[in-house]
This record gives structure tokens, sequence and C-alpha cells, in this order.
């Protein structure tokens, strides 16, 4: 992308920090991403559209966390209000709540069905769309809520029309599912920061 540099990240060294890094290493990336754009102490509320288990908040949680998924998984971490729903209707839901989040985040489904190394939960279904039917989803949510900023995780960079990438990070992920070469890691996924542009 232009004017941006990109910085590559591997699990490990954020793991290497030890603490919390070490458990919920994808917490601390998400921390340090918002940290650097000075958005850590102006983020206090969060809706995560495709919650999962929660992982994203080992590390670093907002003061109010909402969440939805199109079901509930066992958490590692519990969000303060939670809601069964695809990610292009839960701003329907959280509307009625009178609340306008400061982030949205979506983590779309990326890895093949049955995948070597594949987590069930992790999986992509066509059920609920493809994960870029998803992103759009979780934008459009963000859009009708107000909220301008929308972090998202995927394995490829996609940047619909009215978003602009403020930030983004290439993540190097190691699991204990996978043997794995070193010099070689074919885990790669981006984190990156949109910004809604006024239409």
């Amino acid at each position: 992308m232009q004017g941006l540099d990109i910085l590559v990240i591997d699990q490990r060294d954020i793991q290497k920090r030890g603490g919390k890094c070490a458990r919920f290493p994808v917490s601390c990336l998400i921390r340090d991403m918002l940290r650097e754009l000075g958005l850590e102490s102006k983020v206090r509320m969060v809706l995560d559209t495709t919650y999962g288990e929660g992982r994203f908040y080992g590390a670093w949680r907002p003061k109010l966390l909402l969440a939805s998924d199109i079901k509930i998984h066992k958490w590692v971490v519990e969000p303060d209000w939670f809601t069964i729903s695809p990610s292009w209707s839960v701003w329907h839901r959280v509307q009625k709540l009178g609340i306008r989040p400061d982030l949205v985040v979506i983590d779309p489904p990326f890895m093949e069905r049955g995948g070597k190394g594949s987590r069930k939960h992790y999986e992509v279904t066509t059920a609920f769309g493809s994960p870029e039917t998803i992103i759009d989803g979780g934008l459009e949510s963000a859009k009708r809520l107000g909220c301008k900023t929308v972090l998202v995780h995927y394995n490829k960079l996609y940047v619909p029309n009215h978003w602009e990438l403020v930030k983004y990070v290439e993540f190097l992920f190691f699991t204990r599912y996978l043997k794995q070469d070193t010099k070689y890691n074919p885990n790669t996924s981006y984190f990156y920061i949109l910004k809604k542009v006024n239409e």
C-alpha cells in the first residue's frame, strides 16, 4: 500500500516478552498497534463481530467489550455483553443499547475446512458467507453505529470502497498443530486498521 510501511511481526518475538504476551501474543499485537496510533486510551468501547473465544482480549481489554458471533464458543475472555448474530445485523441489537463503539473488530474464519492444522472454530463455512462477506457485514455494522475505526484480521488485505488503510502488520503465526519450517512459514495473516472515508 502506498505511503504505509509494512511491519512484519513474528509471534515468537511477542511471546518472548513473557507474562500475558506469552499466552496471548495476538492481544499484545493489537494493543501495540492501537498504542502506536495513539488509540489505546481512546478505545474504551469495542464491538467484536466475530468473537470466537475472545483471545484478542487476554492481554488488553477495553472498558466495555461487546461481542457477537454465530454461536457461543468456550470463552477464554468473557465479554460484557454477547448476542448471537452475524456481522451484518449485529448493529441493530447494539443500536438498541444506545452505545456507539470506538472500535469494531472483524476476524472472519479463513482456514480451509479440514486443512492441515486447522481448528474447527477457525474454518471457513459458507453458511454465513465468505470471509469477505463477513468483513463487509462488519464494516456495514460499524457504519450504521457511527464507528469510523475498524480492526480486521484476515489472510490478505481487503479494503473496500469508502474505507482507508491506516496501519497494517504482517503476522507470522505458529501453532502447536503444525510442523513448521522456521525458514519458510506459510502461516501469514494481516492485522490492519481501517478508517471510514467521508462519502
